[in-house]
């Protein structure tokens, strides 16, 4: 199995080196993903949304550079670098945190410019305006402080744990403030998007806050994040029937990347109460849960891979290792040859080697119908084929 994992991953490289997503090893960012337009009735809706494109025969690179994306591509090949020993990985890495820090303007470093407090991250390059949001920044935070502690001269050089903690002293002052309802919008003071009370926002936001926790020295803000986090625990716990697939995907993601740093014990039974009620309700044969994100057509018989099987298969990677199980073993070994077998390898350089936004279970294909965010025709950097790398990574090495 090893091997054909490998062998995905190698292709995977050749994409993101020869589609185009990626100019120049990384020395410009990623761009968010390439839109396919033939056939897409979103796609119109798509490109007025996101305004920047380069042009291919069947649709377009959309040109904006996310912080987030760019950080879990170079996440990706870090971790590539620590599997393979390729010097070009650890190379790509370094150009995507260069173009991160110092090249896209996108970091917050002077509030009185950005009208951003210092450590906050623009969720695009292209925008007038910051726009700034709580998933988007929690990856930021998140990968940051795991690059920086993997790589002591990358956390030198661009001050990445610095910044991160920044980021983080900022963002539990949005939590706090959209919890209790009076985040309004006033003039001079940054407003957190994302409803954070679904995980896809709440969760990721408490798990960059505990992770932060582990570096922080001010005990005040340690405690805030603790608390911040023991809130959303428990909200969670009382919400957990309201949740579908893919906020519980990434509930448990939250569990598996805090649990050893804060409440262990209640979240190792509720994590497993989660990770049971998705196993249960995965497809015996395909291995996939029903797509049912409101952003993503939806189906029984297709593998959303933007919003739901990304994130349940990352999840189960991370919380597997910190609470393992022969179940969940066996499902992660299926379900990454799973990826591996439908892995896009048409002649198409800029398709060759990705995984594209959605794959029809019943015939075989990717398809199953497009939104303007989700579906097939969109195949996305980060969120999609970067953490779906990095998972694979983590299986083919075990």
């Amino acid at each position: 199995m090893s091997e054909k994992l490998k062998k995905a991953l190698e292709l995977h490289k050749k994409w993101f080196l020869e589609s185009g997503i990626m100019p120049d090893n990384g020395k410009l960012g990623i761009a968010e993903r390439v839109l396919l337009t033939v056939n897409n009735s979103a796609a119109e809706k798509a490109m007025s949304s996101f305004p920047a494109w380069t042009y291919f025969g069947n649709g377009c690179f959309l040109e904006q550079r996310r912080a987030d994306c760019c950080f879990e591509t170079a996440y990706y090949f870090l971790r590539r670098f620590q599997l393979f020993n390729d010097p070009q990985d650890r190379e790509i890495c370094s150009n995507m945190l260069n173009y991160l820090y110092r090249r896209s303007g996108m970091l917050s470093r002077d509030p009185q410019i950005t009208t951003c407090e210092e450590g906050v991250w623009n969720w695009s390059d292209i925008r007038w305006t910051p726009a700034i949001w709580f998933d988007d920044n929690s990856w930021c935070i998140i990968l940051a402080l795991t690059i920086g502690n993997m790589d002591a001269e990358f956390d030198q050089k661009y001050e990445m744990k610095k910044y991160a903690l920044l980021g983080a002293a900022a963002m539990v002052g949005g939590f706090e403030r959209q919890w209790a309802k009076n985040d309004a919008r006033e003039e001079g003071k940054v407003f957190w998007s994302g409803n954070l009370e679904l995980p896809h926002w709440g969760a990721l936001t408490a798990a960059a806050l505990v992770l932060a926790a582990q570096e922080e020295k001010d005990e005040a803000l340690i405690k805030r994040y603790y608390d911040a986090d023991k809130v959303y625990f428990d909200f969670i716990k009382k919400n957990l029937d309201t949740f579908n697939f893919s906020e519980l995907s990434y509930a448990l993601l939250y569990f598996g990347m805090s649990m050893k740093h804060n409440l262990k014990a209640e979240k190792e039974i509720l994590g497993a109460e989660i990770r049971k009620k998705l196993l249960d309700n995965c497809d015996k044969e395909n291995l996939c849960l029903p797509s049912t994100h409101y952003e993503a057509p939806k189906g029984g018989a297709l593998a959303d891979l933007i919003y739901t099987m990304n994130w349940f298969y990352t999840a189960m990677v991370v919380f597997e290792k910190e609470l393992p199980t022969k179940e969940g073993g066996e499902w992660l070994k299926k379900f990454s040859v799973f990826l591996a077998d439908i892995q896009d390898t048409c002649s198409q350089k800029e398709l060759c080697g990705c995984w594209r936004g959605m794959y029809d279970i019943s015939n075989h294909s990717w398809g199953g119908g497009d939104c303007y965010e989700g579906g097939a025709n969109s195949i996305y950097s980060g969120w999609t084929n970067a953490p779906i790398g990095w998972s694979l990574a983590e299986c083919c090495n075990n």
